[in-house]
């Protein structure tokens, strides 16, 4: 007796062997319509997963740009030609009654966290002995008695050094001097916003000084180094979504930057730091304009450049870390 699978014609016998049969290769099966609901379930199962991932990690990156605030956004003028950034810094002239004293060329003002607008400026401390680095201002009252003038002008305004502001040990040791003008008249320049973040090697960053006319000029540049004047040394864990990396670092206090070409070390101190968007990031304290392929500066930034501005237990507090001391590396040889 025969029988028909599909377009062919079989015996009904070897049929039911072939069903008997579980090594048999060319089994008939029947053809159906309907969905097979194990392979949906995978899907709908993939489909959800893979969904809700994505919509975690929208809301994290949501969530951290939130915490980012502001320093997130650059400056509207960043992306502008150099000539055409607001005036940022000003020319600084002080008289001291010690004539070891000598007063950078150079000052500006930032907006710190906490929305004060202070001045920032720079005088080589060469007066500076053992004795007052063990005091607890480190000789900041002997300094503020030697000041008679300190003047900041820029941009057809002016303004005069009027109180001495509390800053840490380190950057007064480094020369930073943090103050208020006089009265409430409004700086001569527009304070900038402080970087809170920390800078790395190879990040962008700027160096704006006065030109000694009134303007200014910018210089582009990169970050070497955040190396501590100290050697201190910071042990700290990066952690993201993929990746736990442990690492370490300086505070910025003895940082090296690299500009191009050759410029006049002396007409950079004070000067700012700038990052690429905009926000003050440091000030300049020593430069070498010998070095081949561009000019070195040291800067004291990045994370003691904010506590400089917000010392003591009322200032910004850093997180737990790990912290070890080592010797203080010289300027990079040519």
């Amino acid at each position: 007796m025969m029988t028909q699978i599909d377009s062919k014609w079989v015996c009904l016998l070897c049929k039911e062997r072939a069903l008997a049969d579980p090594h048999s290769a060319k089994r008939p099966t029947m053809r159906t319509w309907a969905p097979d609901v194990h392979k949906w379930k995978i899907i709908l199962a993939v489909v959800g997963i893979t969904g809700s991932l994505a919509f975690r990690i929208f809301l994290w990156d949501k969530t951290f740009g939130s915490r980012a605030g502001d320093e997130a956004r650059p400056e509207t003028w960043v992306t502008k030609a150099h000539e055409d950034w607001p005036l940022m810094v000003t020319k600084a002239t002080a008289v001291f009654e010690n004539d070891s004293l000598e007063a950078a060329p150079n000052g500006f003002f930032v907006q710190s966290p906490s929305g004060a607008v202070l001045g920032v400026t720079m005088a080589t401390n060469s007066w500076v002995d053992d004795a007052d680095a063990d005091e607890p201002d480190a000789g900041a009252a002997k300094f503020s008695k030697a000041i008679s003038d300190w003047k900041f002008e820029g941009g057809g305004k002016s303004s005069t050094l009027s109180k001495l502001l509390r800053t840490t040990n380190k950057a007064f040791l480094e020369g930073v001097v943090v103050f208020q003008t006089a009265g409430d008249s409004s700086p001569p320049v527009a304070p900038r916003k402080v970087r809170t973040a920390m800078y790395s090697a190879g990040m962008k960053i700027y160096v704006v000084a006065s030109d000694g006319r009134g303007g200014q000029t910018v210089y582009p540049g990169r970050v070497l180094n955040n190396e501590s004047a100290d050697g201190l040394v910071i042990e700290e864990t990066l952690k993201t979504r993929y990746s736990t990396t442990h690492y370490e670092r300086g505070d910025g206090s003895a940082s090296i930057l690299q500009l191009e070409g050759k410029i006049p070390a002396a007409g950079l101190l004070g000067g700012m730091v700038l990052d690429a968007r905009g926000y003050a990031a440091g000030i300049v304290t020593g430069a070498d304009d010998e070095r081949k392929g561009g000019t070195l500066v040291c800067a004291f930034g990045a994370e003691a450049f904010l506590e400089a501005l917000n010392p003591g237990p009322n200032g910004k507090k850093s997180a737990p870390r790990k912290e070890s001391q080592r010797p203080k590396k010289p300027l990079p040889q040519a």
